[in-house]
């Protein structure tokens, strides 16, 4: 398609071959797509679906982004149908209080930014990856509730702050986490493994009480960036912790780490707080 246009219709099968869709202008579907076959997007423009599909293929998206529309008062308005991101592609969730259910697989993608969410709803499927990826947060505040696996790769949070912009992760990662951006991101979930780093390089990450970040490596740069810690157990006693650059650890609770190092260079065993090292400690805890 060279011109925008919506496609419109009852139903479209696309059997067993499935469909490639080539967006070089914005494509809108109300149309609902069904068949065992994927639908593949193409193209460097929009491709909104706004009927619910039941593709058993999915979706592939290898250019440009794929969407649901407006359609932001639906729970799972992209059906059951898995969402495979590759290339250039990238998936935009517009939401409002409301859930997808989608199954995604990332791999081999060509540029960072992966997922845009939309809105404050929820993710509840799991998130697979094999490369390196970026969520971005467009509006207010959605959340990240089903698991994350992607061993030995680096998931960024984009989270500017205004429009009421944050997120609140909640189900397992296995993966290295970075916060960006200068919103706020709420880790309440669980973690696997103790290789995976936890990385603040903007903005506020908020380890919620009674949750632990199980990566025995942490760091914390730049000017604005804040580790908050809300119990003594948010981080593992092997945690090495690396504050540079402005960096700073907001604690509410006392915590125990095996080392940390400011700019650089290595602190010796003892007691921090605001008192004796205000540069890097902010609250009333103890690290």
């Amino acid at each position: 398609f060279d011109k925008a246009v919506t496609l419109t219709a009852e139903t479209f099968d696309v059997g067993a071959d499935g469909i490639t869709i080539v967006c070089n202008a914005n494509v809108t579907c109300t149309v609902a797509f069904s068949g065992e076959g994927c639908m593949i997007k193409k193209g460097s423009k929009n491709l909104s679906v706004v009927a619910v599909p039941t593709l058993v293929g999915g979706f592939r998206i290898e250019d440009g982004v794929l969407d649901n529309g407006n359609k932001n008062a639906v729970t799972n308005p992209l059906g059951a149908v898995p969402i495979e991101i590759t290339g250039t592609g990238k998936f935009q969730y517009n939401n409002y209080y409301n859930s997808l259910g989608n199954a995604i697989t990332i791999h081999d993608i060509q540029q960072p930014q992966a997922i845009v969410l939309n809105g404050p709803g929820n993710l509840l499927s799991k998130i697979t990856a094999d490369c390196d990826f970026t969520v971005s947060v467009a509006w207010e505040a959605p959340g990240l509730k089903g698991p994350i696996s992607a061993p030995g790769k680096t998931v960024t949070i984009d989270c500017e702050s205004g429009n009421s912009r944050q997120i609140t992760i909640s189900g397992e990662v296995d993966a290295s986490l970075m916060k960006t951006k200068s919103g706020v991101c709420t880790f309440s979930g669980t973690t696997v493994g103790d290789t995976n780093v936890l990385t603040v390089a903007g903005g506020t990450l908020t380890i919620a009480a009674s949750k632990v970040w199980s990566g025995n490596e942490v760091r914390v740069s730049g000017t604005g960036s804040v580790l908050a810690l809300s119990s003594r157990d948010n981080l593992t006693r092997e945690s090495l912790v690396y504050v540079s650059d402005g960096g700073m650890l907001n604690l509410a609770a006392n915590v125990k780490v095996m080392g940390l190092t400011v700019n650089g260079l290595p602190k010796e065993s003892g007691r921090y707080t605001v008192q004796n090292l205000p540069e890097v400690i902010a609250g009333s805890g103890i690290l």
